[in-house]
């Protein structure tokens, strides 16, 4: 947090963020308890400033503090230094091991305010009965550590039957009747059921039937579902979401005709990007955390069959300093993000030109892929 510079006169400091001015300071200002360190080295007077965010009362974010002085002498040498002051999150993390005895099965689950579903791997004792453990699991809800929304947000289903790769599940109208009120309430429920069912490898699409008939359109507020379901396939972007509880969660959000070379600056949520795409409000919600900090540069991105190399800038071996949670963040933001294009596998991921083998629990020397269980509930 501290820095030195050493100047033949006193200085003068501006912060900013994005370009707008935060807030000045000078010499001797209560704001960054600025204090003399006086030396008579070669006559050079030095200052050292606690720039800690304590001192500024600042939020975290991305600054840069402008360094000038108040001698005409040297008005022309402007410094700009960037900062990077970063939140440690308590990110939930992935994996592909799985305990003997056990399995994940994926639940998708809404947020407190009805605006993102999130996928949960949830680890249950190994069954045969897959299928309704999944039902079952999917309407009992999310557990309330996570601060997601606490109760099921599609009905339960008192029959479900395979055919080939579609399943069939049966409702009881009186349960399903509370969908038909909204659109958000309906499209949700749907939403979850059939991204939680065809997370289970051999089911394609889900058909919905209400007292023994075709759904048609008649329930969840008028929603066409005479034919099977699919789930959408479009590319995704895998940003942060904090919960109530604090838990950091992978949220992906589906973005049609997603070009894979504007990922890495989409993650940073440059604006350009967002316009370009018109991705929704999900960056100016509150809880959205933008997985790759801006003062990361990709420095060259190469599709080469079915594996992608990108190359980063150094820094973003040390941006977060210790916190591994954040890293981890990062790398699964970007693994998830990648892949969920159909023509890429797997990612190797460069910082500038270098490989790892040991990056916060990664093993970044080959090319790797996205782990097979998201944002862990246990």
């Amino acid at each position: 947090d501290d820095i030195e510079y050493a100047l033949n006169s006193n200085l003068q400091f501006n912060l900013y963020q994005d370009n707008i001015l935060i807030d000045s300071f000078i010499q001797d200002n209560i704001l960054v308890d600025v204090y003399d360190n006086i030396t008579t080295e070669k006559n050079q007077k030095k200052i050292t400033i606690d720039i800690s965010l304590g001192n500024l009362e600042i939020e975290p974010g991305e600054y840069q503090m402008k360094i000038l002085s108040d001698d005409s002498s040297f008005i022309d040498k402007e410094i700009l230094i960037s900062l990077d002051y970063l939140t440690e999150f308590n990110y939930v993390g992935s994996t592909n091991n799985v305990t003997s005895g056990k399995q994940y099965i994926e639940l998708y689950f809404s947020d407190q305010s009805l605006n993102y579903l999130i996928p949960v791997s949830r680890l249950i004792d190994s069954s045969d009965k897959l299928i309704r453990e999944t039902i079952n699991n999917q309407f009992e809800g999310p557990n309330e550590s996570l601060g997601l929304m606490q109760h099921s947000i599609g009905p339960w289903s008192y029959k479900a039957a395979l055919h080939e790769t579609t399943l069939d599940l049966y409702y009881h109208s009186a349960d399903v009747k509370p969908y038909g009120v909204g659109s958000s309430a309906a499209m949700f429920a749907v939403d979850s059921i059939v991204n939680s069912m065809t997370s289970i490898s051999y089911i394609n699409d889900v058909q919905f039937y209400v007292d023994e008939k075709n759904a048609g359109y008649a329930y969840f507020h008028g929603m066409v579902l005479d034919e099977p379901v699919k789930p959408l396939t479009w590319p995704k972007l895998y940003y942060g979401l904090k919960s109530s509880t604090d838990r950091v969660y992978l949220n992906p959000v589906q973005i049609h005709e997603l070009d894979y070379k504007d990922v890495f600056s989409a993650l940073q949520a440059k604006p350009n990007i967002i316009d370009k795409y018109s991705i929704p409000n999900i960056i100016e919600d509150s809880n959205t955390i933008v997985t790759i900090p801006k003062s990361i540069e990709l420095l060259d991105i190469e599709l080469n069959g079915k594996t992608l190399t990108i190359n980063l800038s150094d820094n973003a071996q040390y941006i977060y300093g210790n916190m591994e949670k954040n890293y981890q963040m990062m790398i699964d933001s970007i693994l998830y993000s990648y892949t969920s294009f159909k023509s890429i596998e797997n990612v190797q991921i460069l910082f500038n030109g270098e490989k790892s083998n040991d990056f916060y629990g990664y093993d970044l020397s080959s090319p790797v892929k996205a782990n097979k269980y998201i944002n862990l509930e246990n």
